[in-house]
């Protein structure tokens, strides 16, 4: 549930998010699971199943991220 507590940051990583941008001057880009609803992230980097039964485009590998 969005919101929720399992949806909260460990505090660690929720301080190193903060001071990261205080050290770098820029701003966090927090991805939200769920945001596609025709597929799951799984991980940070990008959806498990990036296409569709009849080869449509479902989702993308995050480049952002891996830079």
């Amino acid at each position: 549930m969005l919101g929720g507590i399992g949806h909260a940051l460990v505090a660690a990583v929720e301080e190193a998010i903060f001071f990261h941008t205080l050290a770098r001057y820029s701003q966090p880009d927090f991805v939200t699971k769920g945001d596609n609803p025709r597929t799951e992230h799984y991980s940070a980097v990008g959806p498990e199943v990036l296409e569709g039964p009849r080869r449509e485009k479902l989702g993308a590998r995050s480049d952002i991220f891996v830079r």
